[in-house]
C-alpha cells in the first residue's frame, strides 16, 4: 500500500510485503518423508519519495529473507544429510531524479548487505540519462545499473521442474 500525491509538499510512500512457503514433492525412495526441500521466503520493500520542483528524491529500503531447509540435520545417523540455509539481503537505495522538457536523468546507489555464511557488502552505482527526439518517437538512453539477485528453490524448480532437492543456492551480483 502507499500514497501517490502530486502535491510537492507531501511525502509519498509505498510499502509491499510478500511471503510464501514452498515444499517440493516427496521422493519415491524416501519412506521417512524427511528428504524434502522446504522454503520460507519473506520480502519487505518500501520507498519514501518527495517531489520538489523538477526533482524527485527517493529513499528505498528492503529486506528479503529466505529460509531453505533440506532433509534433517542429524550427524549420528547416515541419514543426517540435511542442511538449513538462511539467506538475507538488506538494501538501502537513495536516488535523485531530475526532469526537463525533453530529458530525464537519475543518479543513485544501492547499498546492499548480503548476509549468509560469509557476509558481504556491495556498493552498486546506478544512473541513467535519456533524451526525447521527434515528440517521443525516439528516446535514446545511456545508463549503468546492477543488483544482487537472491535465488530461491521455488523459482529454480519452476524454471526447471527436473531440479533435485538439496541444491546450494547462491546469490548473484
Amino acid at each position: 500500500f502507499g500514497t501517490y500525491k502530486n502535491d510537492s509538499a507531501k511525502l509519498n510512500y509505498d510499502i509491499t510485503l510478500g511471503y510464501y512457503n514452498f515444499f517440493d514433492k516427496k521422493q519415491d525412495w524416501d519412506t521417512s518423508n524427511q528428504h524434502r526441500a522446504m522454503e520460507n521466503h519473506i520480502d519487505l520493500q518500501s520507498v519514501l519519495s518527495y517531489q520538489h520542483k523538477r526533482n524527485d528524491y527517493s529513499l528505498g529500503f528492503g529486506v528479503m529473507h529466505n529460509n531453505y531447509k533440506y532433509g534433517f540435520e542429524d550427524s549420528t545417523t547416515w541419514l543426517g544429510t540435511g542442511f538449513i540455509d538462511n539467506n538475507t539481503i538488506i538494501n538501502l537505495h537513495p536516488k535523485i531524479t531530475s526532469y526537463g522538457n525533453k530529458w530525464r536523468a537519475f543518479i543513485g546507489v544501492d547499498l546492499v548487505a548480503d548476509l549468509r555464511r560469509q557476509n558481504k557488502f556491495y556498493i552498486i552505482p546506478k544512473g541513467e540519462f535519456q533524451y526525447s527526439f521527434f515528440n517521443d518517437i525516439l528516446i535514446p538512453y545511456v545508463g549503468i545499473t546492477g543488483h544482487v539477485k537472491q535465488y530461491h528453490f521455488k523459482n529454480t524448480s519452476e524454471e526447471n521442474n527436473s531440479v533435485r532437492s538439496g541444491l546450494t543456492l547462491e546469490n548473484e551480483v
